[in-house]
């Protein structure tokens, strides 16, 4: 993932069913940089990710990896657990460990990724999505 956000590393929001509502999600994460580490989450948002921004080395991209618990269990909200950084050549990077709560019962149908700032994706960003097979 890279986008055209030009200060520094960037995130992306999960909209999932087309829920885009900020209150529907929660979330919590810890950020190692090469100087320190930051711990957070909020219950207000489903900001998820870090990548390179449009001030990273050229051709840099970061990456996510994004597990959906359960997705198609309608008797409890849905959790994700991800993974992602970039490293920047040394000039910065990060690694996150984090996890975010969609607040509905439903089972998951769509999800939609989205830049949570004003910037879009580059060419050659890539979502794929494995795991999903039929009865």
């Amino acid at each position: 993932m890279r986008s055209n956000w030009a200060s520094g590393g960037t995130f992306g929001k999960l909209v999932i069913n087309s829920d885009s509502t900020n209150s529907s999600y929660a979330q919590h994460y810890m950020t190692g940089y090469g100087t320190g580490v930051l711990a957070s989450g909020n219950t207000t948002d489903g900001a998820f990710g870090d990548w390179t921004g449009a001030n990273a080395i050229a051709n840099n991209y970061g990456v996510v990896i994004l597990d959906i618990l359960d997705y198609t269990n309608t008797n409890k909200n849905k959790v994700c657990r991800l993974l992602s950084g970039y490293d920047d050549n040394g000039n910065s990077g990060s690694v996150r460990l984090q996890s975010i709560l969609w607040k509905n019962t439903s089972a998951i149908t769509s999800i939609g990724i989205q830049q949570w700032d004003s910037a879009n994706f580059v060419q050659y960003t890539h979502a794929a999505l494995y795991g999903i097979r039929g009865n």
